[in-house]
This record gives structure tokens, sequence and C-alpha cells, in this order.
């Protein structure tokens, strides 16, 4: 009998025991479904500001590159301008400056040899519209883009004019060698 008794308390501790663990677990369990649901809700709130966020950001965004947009257009109807990189090359004009020069977007902007040679060709027939008489309200931008053209070809220009005689204009470049030629 006292082995049946202790094999009995031995069994009841086990059931015990393992409803201890089954209460555990479940409250467990409603702790992690609680957890669960709390950090989701979280994230659901943090994604919602965020999205906000993103569409304040997207429409603030829009706003300021109409606003850009309208400058560039004030800017290219009042002013007559040019944008040069570091090293001189011109990189922009507006429409103004076309117009008002005669020249092309394509004839300003870059390095090419082309260029320097019409404008020579243009300014030297448009000062001497009648075939001598020589006009007087030239504005010198056909030859200061050809000598940011010729400087970006690491080349000069020497102009030499004699009053009633004529204008002589001497490009130079200096010889590259290989190494230079490839790395244009």
């Amino acid at each position: 009998m006292l082995y049946y008794g202790l094999a009995r308390t031995g069994i009841t501790r086990k059931k015990y025991f393992y409803k201890y663990i089954f209460e555990s677990i479940k409250i467990l369990e409603y702790l992690y479904q609680l957890i669960s649901k709390t950090l989701l809700n979280c994230y659901n709130e943090e994604l919602t500001y965020t999205k906000f966020a993103l569409d304040e950001s997207n429409l603030d965004l829009k706003i300021t590159l109409r606003e850009l947009a309208d400058l560039q257009k004030a800017l290219n109807e009042a002013t007559i301008f040019s944008i040069t990189d570091r090293d001189d090359r011109i990189s922009y004009v507006n429409e103004k400056f076309c117009d008002l020069y005669k020249y092309t977007r394509e004839e300003l902007i870059g390095k090419k040899l082309k260029q320097v040679f019409i404008n020579l060709i243009k300014s030297s027939i448009e000062a001497m519209p009648t075939g001598g008489n020589i006009k007087h309200n030239g504005n010198g931008l056909g030859l200061m883009v050809s000598y940011k053209i010729i400087q970006n070809h690491k080349g000069t220009i020497n102009v030499k004019s004699k009053l009633n005689q004529g204008t002589s204009c001497i490009i130079t470049f200096n010889k590259k060698t290989k190494r230079e030629a490839f790395n244009l």
C-alpha cells in the first residue's frame, strides 16, 4: 500500500506539473498574441505615417519642380545667358542667346572646330555686307565663342587688324603626343 501511495503521489505531482505547464503555455500564447498584435499595430501606424510623409514629400517635390520650370521659363524669356563648365566649354544657351547672336545651340554647345570656322566666316560676311563697307555694330560673340573652342582644343587665335586693310585670324594648335590625342 505504501508503494501504491507513493506511486499515486508521483502521478498526482506529474498531473499538476503538466497542468501548470499547460496553463503557463496558454498564458504565454496569450502574451505572444498580444505582443504580436501590438507590434503589428505599431508597424502599421509607422507605415501609414511614412506613406503620408512620402506623399507630402512627393507633393513638395512636384511643387518645387513646377516652380523651377516657371523660373527657367522666366529666365529664358527675360534674360540672355549661357552656362559653361569648369573648362569654359559652353554647356547650355537659352533661345534669346541664340536669337540675338544668330547661332544655333548646336553651333554653341561643346567643343567643335567646325563651329570656329563657321563663326569666323559668318563674322566676316556680316562685317562687310556691301562688299567693303564695314558694319560697326558687331558684338564680338562669334570671336569669344571661337576663342573658347580653340582653348578647349589647346590652341590659340591671334587676330591682327589694320584699319582699311582688313583683319586676319591665325589659329594655331600645338602638336599633340599620341597619348594626349587619345585622351580627348
